[in-house]
């Protein structure tokens, strides 16, 4: 499959082309088309060429004006290599589905070729062209086993497909013989027949046709019956076609670095499967069709190596191959082909433990000749693992009243035009879905996400990232990213110029679900608004507005990191609240982001952790190597603040509340030059310090020193620093003034320089 680009011009013109297998031919001017499925295949160029929707089930898209409308349902299915980009507005009734998950599964009662022989419907909305069989379970047993079964023998014929399940236990080689076939939109399947074989020496054909090809003259075949044990299907899984690659040459000895993948990233590949050629991939079989899935997948120096090994006989023999970057495909070739006697194992290491042949392994020219003295690989499926991905290329203004997204896809909002705006107005509970929003200083982006009706989905359950100088993106209303989905929780990280507004209603980010990161960006609050669960301030960040941080109901930690180079800023006063009774902590971990002794982390405004009967239990824990400034005032007094690591440093006179209280556990409790504060008790659980600015006055009511812990007073002239009670002999033997013996007066005082009075 070759790169995908939908690009749908501004004139409102699709250039398209028949698909095979279509219930209709499209025609480039088309305005309308039927299906709820529409894949978009590249050519080449930047226009549609091909376009496939599901027969008979309504019309899907329309184009008017300029303007495309996707009716509820639609899907539009996209090549993992490469990205669609649609230039129009758009509109739909309900949903936009991208790609979607990457297996399909059916499971269900148990159905057999005797207790349940009709037809069963296995898959609806796909047709057979789309779909891969991958695995089953039930197939023994009555239908009721655990074990996985693999498909090993597909033939396709028309609308049918039929494949053979098989699964080997070291002594019976099971098999079920499925056929799937196209029922309008949906897929049916039965159980054409099951049986099982054991050999002489328990021989391992696994992967040798029991159904579709004559019996091998030393098989004894044993189809179950009524009577017997009954082989069928309690969960069958399938995977996508249209996200593998398909390779049908002859992947050879001598085939050095042949493209099987084009347009991709080695870093994006998976390998499914394989099918071997040639007769001595097998005993007896010279035109065998073997499915080999890969074992030993190691990534290693730029390359990606599998081993796909298949038993038989006495023998597990086995075909190495090496994929690797060629400019902007994957190519692959084989390493060795070689085999070990004596041993049934799959899963044995082949490059420690072989027996390795030069004829193992067949050349091209003996290939072309007609030999089939050796076997190597005559088909290879690999699977992209890139997101399957859309751009709106928006120019002017584009308004969404619809989802748009799927499991793992990625949305791009992309400026074109000076300003551009994008207006979402719908719920978004697609899980896992990304959003990328990019403006440049030349290509100023806005996004509004406007939805605020039940259940508040304005974003996608995933990860949000918000690009380029001077783009917005505006929060109104509820926003429960992750809150109640499968997604679970959803980010959005603002990168260095952008601004997050979180317009009208507390719930911007809906009790805490999301993480926030801001990179060199600003958060505006225009509403006091909850904050994430994980709050990220790097390169000089802001936030401003009126901002209240709440954790939720089962949040025991909310964290806020400081990072990057240059001081990032809290500007508002900011209440934390806490909804139970539970303590909850509010962690500000600040790294050393600026050189020297100033600031890493400013809080402008006041600071309080709200005092109800069912909040006071949360408490400020500082951590990090940093140095985090209060320029406000610290409205509490119910818990300490917590010092771990680093500075909190006192900006401003009167930065505390009478009674304010202080656990020192490792960290600096710092004055800057000139205030005076008092505080309540301070206790240490670990060896701390406290630091006095010159001329700054610190008066503690209380200083609790437990044994084996320190306190280190220091600080610039006239510096002071008091206790109001007296201290003991041995909490005083635990204290020490600018690295000497401390001595309290009788006023309470500490001499942080000029005489210092000691006992000795």
């Amino acid at each position: 499959m070759n790169k995908l680009i939908m690009m749908i011009g501004a004139a409102g013109c699709l250039a398209l082309e028949a698909f095979a297998n279509t219930a209709a031919t499209y025609t480039a001017g088309v305005t309308s088309l039927a299906g709820g499925k529409i894949t978009f295949e590249y050519d080449g160029s930047d226009n549609i060429t091909k376009m496939r929707m599901k027969p008979d089930y309504g019309e899907m898209l329309t184009l008017t004006g300029d303007t495309l409308s996707f009716a509820d349902g639609a899907q539009v299915v996209t090549s993992q290599q490469g990205t669609p980009v649609i230039a129009n507005a758009v509109s739909a009734a309900g949903s936009l589905r991208l790609g979607g998950v990457t297996n399909m599964a059916w499971s269900g009662s148990v159905f057999d070729r005797y207790t349940n022989p009709n037809w069963q419907t296995v898959l609806t909305n796909t047709r057979l062209d789309d779909i891969v069989p991958v695995s089953s379970t039930g197939c023994g047993n009555g239908g009721n086993g655990q074990t996985v079964y693999h498909p090993y023998w597909i033939v396709r014929e028309g609308d049918t497909l039929r494949a053979e399940f098989q699964s080997f236990d070291s002594t019976y080689l099971y098999g079920v013989h499925l056929e799937l076939q196209q029922d309008g939109d949906d897929i049916k399947a039965r159980v054409i027949s099951g049986g099982y074989i054991k050999g002489a020496t328990y021989t391992n054909y696994l992967g040798i046709s029991l159904f579709e090809c004559p019996n091998h003259p030393s098989w004894n075949l044993t189809k179950d019956s009524n009577t017997a044990k009954k082989y069928g299907f309690k969960q069958l899984t399938f995977g996508r076609r249209y996200e593998t690659w398909d390779y049908c040459g002859n992947l050879l000895s001598d085939s050095y670095d042949t493209v099987v993948a084009t347009n991709t990233s080695l870093e994006d590949v998976e390998i499914l499967y394989a099918t071997c050629n040639n007769g001595h991939a097998l005993t007896g079989w010279s035109n065998a069709q073997v499915t080999l899935y890969p074992h030993h997948v190691v990534s290693a120096d730029g390359y990606l190596y599998a081993q796909f090994p298949v038993i038989d006989g006495t023998m597990t023999k086995c075909v190495k191959i090496r994929l690797r970057q060629s400019g902007s495909d994957v190519a692959a070739r084989i390493v060795y082909a070689a085999y070990i006697d004596g041993v049934l194992d799959l899963d044995n290491d082949f490059d420690i433990n072989y027996t390795r042949q030069n004829w193992a392994v067949i050349t091209q020219e003996k290939f072309d000749a007609g030999s089939k003295q050796g076997y190597g690989l005559d088909t290879l499926a690999l699977r992209s693992k890139a997101k399957d991905k859309l751009t709106f290329a928006v120019s002017g203004t584009l308004a969404i009243d619809m989802p748009i997204g799927g499991d793992d896809a990625e949305v791009t909002f992309e400026a074109t035009s000076a300003t551009a705006t994008v207006n979402v107005t719908a719920q978004n509970s697609m899980a896992n879905s990304a959003y990328i929003i990019k403006g440049d200083a030349d290509h100023v982006m806005k996004f509004y996400a406007q939805h605020s009706a039940t259940p508040y989905y304005p974003l996608p359950a995933g990860m949000t990232d918000v690009y380029g100088e001077g783009t917005e993106l505006h929060i109104y209303g509820y926003n429960k990213m992750g809150y109640g989905t499968s997604g679970g929780e959803s980010a959005i990280t603002m990168h260095p110029g952008s601004k997050l507004y979180a317009e009208n209603n507390s719930h911007a980010f809906y009790r805490g679900k999301q993480v926030l990161t801001l990179d060199a960006s600003e958060l505006i609050a225009n509403k006091a608004t909850y904050v994430p669960k994980m709050l990220t301030l790097s390169n000089g960040s802001t936030i401003s507005g009126s901002v209240g941080l709440s954790a939720v109901y089962d949040q025991n930690n909310v964290v806020m990191n400081v990072t990057g180079t240059g001081a990032s800023t809290f500007n508002p006063d900011v209440t934390l609240f806490s909804y139970n009774t539970t303590k909850r902590e509010w962690e500000i971990c600040v790294d050393d982001t600026v050189a020297g002794d100033d600031a890493d982390f400013i809080f402008n405004g006041d600071v309080n952790l709200s005092n109800t009967a069912s909040q006071r239990y949360s408490v400020i824990k500082k951590t990090g190597a940093g140095t985090m400034r209060m320029n406000g005032q610290m409205k509490y007094v119910n818990n300490a603040t917590r010092i771990c690591e680093g500075t909190l440093l006192l900006g401003k006179s009167d930065a505390t509340v009478s009674g304010s209280k202080f656990s020192l556990e490792g960290g600096t409790l710092g004055l800057a030059a000139g205030t005076a504060n008092t505080v309540g008790n301070v206790t240490l659980t670990a060896s701390s310090a406290i630091t006095v600015g010159n001329g700054a006055t610190l008066t503690m009511a209380s200083l609790t020193v437990p044994d084996g812990a320190t306190l280190a007073l220091t600080g610039d002239v006239l510096g002071k620093v008091k206790v109001s009670e007296t201290l003991d002999a041995d909490t005083l033997s635990r204290v020490t003034v600018n690295g000497k013996r401390a001595y309290q007066a009788a006023d309470g005082y500490f001499r942080l320089r000029g005489l210092i009075i000691s006992f000795y």
